[in-house]
């Protein structure tokens, strides 16, 4: 027995766009088809933040994993998801909490995401010439390659 008020995708498609077959639905179901391709599917991580950065980096590589699991394509974390955010105006302090883009955490986490199939961004402390930058950085794994 149908429930009330209940409609299928596929009769839905027939009352407004036209029963299989017709020029009106092969054409929309071929713009959908390419809609779908250009699609992609993002997680939204946060992440507990410790004072141990190597947990910090297990457990987001743990979420890439079950983000890509679950389809995304691109995952993406906070600010400061390998550190934590402490604003105390010490540049020294801030310099310990650190990484250049060469670091092996760093490439450790861009190798995880590009063995799950995803993209990965996350906002970090970069050391960089001297200098520290609150940056984020965007990491493609199809082109390996990280945009900041």
């Amino acid at each position: 027995m149908k429930a009330k008020n209940i409609t299928t995708l596929d009769e839905f498609k027939d009352k407004h766009i036209g029963k299989a077959g017709t020029a009106k639905r092969d054409k929309f179901e071929k713009e959908y088809e390419n809609f779908k391709v250009g699609a992609m599917k993002i997680a939204l991580c946060v992440n507990y933040i410790s004072d141990d950065i190597s947990k910090n980096i297990k457990t987001i590589k743990s979420m890439i994993s079950e983000a890509s699991l679950k389809g995304a394509k691109c995952v993406i974390f906070s600010e400061a998801a390998l550190t934590g955010l402490v604003n105390n105006d010490n540049a020294m302090h801030d310099l310990t909490l650190s990484f250049s883009l060469d670091d092996p955490e760093i490439k450790g986490i861009f190798e995880f995401s590009a063995s799950c199939g995803t993209d990965v961004v996350f906002g970090l402390f970069e050391n960089k010439d001297g200098g520290i930058y609150d940056s984020v950085v965007y990491y493609d794994h199809l082109k390996d390659l990280y945009y900041v």
